[in-house]
Formats: C-alpha cells, structure tokens, sequence
C-alpha cells in the first residue's frame, strides 16, 4: 500500500510536469509570433491548447 506521503509528492511532480509543459508551449508559441496569456484557469496543456485554438 502506498503512503499518503508518496501520493502527494506524485501529484506535485505531475503538476511540475503539466506546468513545465505549459511553459514549453508558450515559449514555441512565442517564436511563432503568438502571445499566451497567463491565465491562472489553464492549468493543463490542453485547456491551453483548447483556449488558443492550437
């Protein structure tokens, strides 16, 4: 069985991780001209993705 421990460091490595993802697809989206908006509501690559029609 897993420790309560060990679940809440997985579930703030997956929040790093959809984070970093997030930041990555602003960063390209920058190169290309396009300007993502820090929006605290979009918290997962999709929801970006789904905001900015990408």
């Amino acid at each position: 069985m897993k420790k309560a421990g060990d679940r809440s460091v997985a579930k703030k490595a997956e929040v790093i991780y959809e984070a970093t993802k997030v930041a990555n697809f602003a960063a390209s989206s920058l190169l290309e001209g396009i300007r993502i908006l820090s929006v605290p509501e979009l918290q997962t690559l999709e929801q970006v993705r789904r905001r900015y029609k990408q």
